[in-house]
């Protein structure tokens, strides 16, 4: 039999929590994970079930199994990273996305997780060199420059910071984004 989609296992897993039967979703899990145990989707998506059921330790052991089992699939790393932002164990949360960046440097994603958890821990000079460096190789990142220039309009008072979030934002206005725009008349 041909192994599920992650798109496919998705859906069937969330209209299973919609129909309030997760013990249908852990029967149908556990059944992908006997034919497959190093299916990361499916191990995350365990993980999701367990934490929702409360069992916060053994959604984190679920994380860390789908990272173990597929070190270079980003949805372990992502699934682990989100779990301890949740947690405001932010320290825990850089270490895991800093390992996916090890392992997949390519990935945008982590290093936009790992900006935003350097801005959620107050850390706001590390996310402004994390942003700069993601906006060097992405120009047209446009999530990037916004957090960017929010960052140095909050963060800085020098001018050439307030130049470059001027810059920065006028790059914004062409986006439909309401966000974007209000970053631009700040």
């Amino acid at each position: 039999s041909v192994a599920p989609s992650a798109q496919a296992m998705d859906a069937l897993v969330g209209a299973f929590f919609k129909a309030n039967r997760k013990d249908q979703a852990i029967a149908f899990l556990n059944a992908v994970l006997t034919k497959n145990p190093e299916n990361a989707n499916a191990i995350v998506l365990m993980g999701s079930v367990q934490l929702s059921n409360g069992a916060t330790d053994e959604a984190r052991k679920s994380y860390l199994s789908a990272i173990k089992a597929q070190p270079k699939d980003i949805i372990g790393y992502r699934a682990l990273a989100d779990f301890y932002v949740s947690q405001k164990q932010y320290d825990e949360a850089i270490e895991v996305v800093r390992s996916g960046i090890e392992q997949r440097p390519d990935v945008t994603s982590f290093h936009m997780i790992l900006a935003n958890t350097l801005e959620r821990k107050a850390d706001y000079e590390s996310a402004i060199s994390e942003y700069q460096s993601l906006l060097d190789r992405e120009p047209g990142n446009l999530v990037a420059a916004n957090n960017l220039a929010s960052l140095l309009l909050d963060q800085r008072t020098d001018s050439a910071s307030l130049k470059k979030a001027q810059s920065l934002a006028v790059s914004l206005r062409k986006s439909e984004i309401p966000q974007f725009k209000d970053t631009l008349a700040w």
